[in-house]
């Protein structure tokens, strides 16, 4: 079964930081530090095991989105790279030590600057001990994960059963990977990355189809899922339900990363 919910703010104590799931939301999304930094807040050993049993006791989810920073891809700095992946590591080992590590997940960005085979040696050295999800990129600059054909790639050269890919709808828009707008494009990316371990970053963008934009905007305010040239509101999100219904079918988790304040997105992916 498929669960949604939205990004948040880590709070004191990460059992208080999952207990702002909202009511009507199955997990959420939050950062374990500064997005910036390698450094990752450390967690009293009691605070870990009350949110795992906490996750387990309402059975909710929780995503920690990796830093930014962390760039496991580069080929000339040997040292960014090894605080990436000690930082990266950090992460993995703390949802593992909450005892209920199949009701969490680790979101990455890929890197840049360098090449799929290092992100590949780089994570076959790692211990993977929760679920990892290697998300897609909006294809500014040097960043890798923007095509079908890189992230296939990637996943073939990854030894762990447990790394699994993040689609941002974005990012799939902004890159020209996926014309978001389109369900027969939405239908054939999936069908193509066969990849059964996906979760979803659901994001409207504010930038064009192959704008190379990395520009998040809530749900049928931007350029995917609004009425344009002369279509209507309904015409504009029948992709989103597409989109939806091809997500909860596969059971993939879905993490809103611009929540509206009210979290009306949640009703939109209800099915009636």
């Amino acid at each position: 079964m498929s669960c949604c919910g939205p990004h948040v703010s880590l709070q004191k104590t990460l059992l208080a930081t999952v207990k702002q799931t909202p009511e009507n939301c199955q997990c959420i999304q939050c950062f374990l530090g500064s997005n910036l930094s390698y450094n990752i807040r450390k967690f009293a050993e009691k605070d870990l095991k009350e949110t795992g049993k906490w996750l387990k006791d309402s059975n909710k989810k929780l995503f920690v989105h990796a830093p930014y920073v962390i760039n496991l891809a580069h080929s000339s700095n040997e040292e960014m790279v090894a605080k990436g992946a000690n930082s990266l590591q950090s992460i993995l080992d703390c949802l593992a030590a909450t005892g209920a590590p199949q009701q969490t997940g680790t979101v990455l960005h890929i890197g840049a600057n360098g090449t799929i085979e290092n992100v590949i040696e780089q994570l076959n050295d790692m211990t993977i001990s929760a679920p990892l999800y290697l998300e897609n990129c909006a294809g500014e600059g040097s960043k890798l994960g923007r095509n079908v054909d890189e992230l296939r790639k990637l996943m073939e050269g990854c030894d762990s059963h447990s790394i699994g890919l993040c689609i941002d709808t974005c990012h799939s828009y902004g890159a020209g990977m996926t014309d978001m707008r389109s369900s027969e494009a939405i239908i054939k990316t999936f069908e193509e990355l066969d990849c059964p371990r996906t979760i979803i970053h659901l994001n409207d963008s504010l930038g064009d189809y192959k704008s190379k934009k990395d520009r998040h905007a809530f749900i049928g305010q931007g350029l995917i899922w609004s009425a344009q040239d002369g279509e209507t509101q309904e015409e504009a999100l029948e992709s989103f339900n597409t989109l939806r219904d091809y997500a909860f079918d596969a059971e993939w988790d879905i993490i809103l990363e611009t929540p509206s304040p009210d979290l009306y997105e949640i009703d939109m992916l209800k099915v009636d």
